[in-house]
This record gives C-alpha cells, sequence and structure tokens, in this order.
C-alpha cells in the first residue's frame, strides 16, 4: 500500500480524487488497518473514497470537492480549491467517502446495473417537473438493477 500511494502521488497527474477498494475481512488486520491509515494520511488527493466511486461524495453535494491543497498555479493539477462545502469548513486537505465494498440495490452507475438508461430517464423527468411522487418510481426501478 506504500508503494501505491507513493506511485500515485508522485507519477500519476491529477490530485482530485482517488479509491481504495478493501475487504472488511483483510481491514480487520491491525497492521492492514495502519497502512491504510497511513495512506489516507499521505495521499494527495481532495477527495479519497474507501470502497466508494469518489464521485457519490460530488453528486451529494454536501462534502468538499476539489483538488488536493498542494497544487500550486505552477503545478495546478485538478485545481485550487473547493466547491460544494455545505457545512463550510475551513483548512481542508482532503475529504473521505467510506462504504461497504459490496452494495444492494446495484447503483445506477454501475456498468452491470441494467436499468441504468430507465433510472436516468425517470431521474431527468423528476429533474424537469419535481414531484415526491415519482421519488417511488425511481427508488423501484434501482431497485431492479
Amino acid at each position: 500500500m506504500q508503494a501505491a500511494t507513493a506511485f500515485s502521488n508522485d507519477k500519476l497527474w491529477g490530485t482530485l480524487s482517488a479509491s481504495l477498494y478493501i475487504h472488511p475481512k483483510t481491514e480487520q488486520d491491525s497492521d492492514v488497518k495502519k497502512a491504510l491509515d497511513r495512506a489516507l494520511a499521505e495521499l494527495r488527493y481532495g477527495l479519497v473514497g474507501i470502497n466508494h466511486w469518489p464521485a457519490v461524495a460530488y453528486g451529494s453535494m454536501t462534502p468538499p470537492w476539489g483538488g488536493h491543497p498542494s497544487a500550486t498555479l505552477a503545478n495546478i493539477q485538478s485545481g485550487l480549491g473547493f466547491v460544494h462545502n455545505t457545512f463550510m469548513l475551513e483548512g481542508i486537505e482532503k475529504g473521505v467517502v467510506r462504504g461497504p465494498l459490496t452494495v444492494f440495490p446495484k447503483p445506477p452507475w454501475f456498468i452491470t446495473n441494467k436499468s441504468a438508461h430507465k433510472v436516468a430517464e425517470r431521474i431527468v423527468r423528476f429533474e424537469a417537473e419535481p414531484s415526491w411522487l415519482k421519488v417511488p418510481g425511481i427508488a423501484l426501478t434501482a431497485l431492479f438493477g
């Protein structure tokens, strides 16, 4: 994990987001837990998702979303500053979003979700003409992906 963290920080371009995937049983090992905590502390990304697509944080609109503050005007990477940040947190270095390794129902953005196009159509209709009556249809369509 230390080598992957160094590679991500030093070789990859961009500082917006990163993902780590780890099985809960693996994470229970104290050495693995320490390595994960160290990786989270050292990764220079504005948002790190653990078992989650980092864009979930962007979509939820509450967590800060932006490049890591190590960027400069000479090396802008993923930009300076954050958007969203509903709670107006100051001095942000990064956000961390954590979730289970497997999820149910299958999120509509999963490539294997067979009803993603139907969910998207319902969401667009909801956005065009919002109504709480449309929410159950969105949820039920998403459940059967």
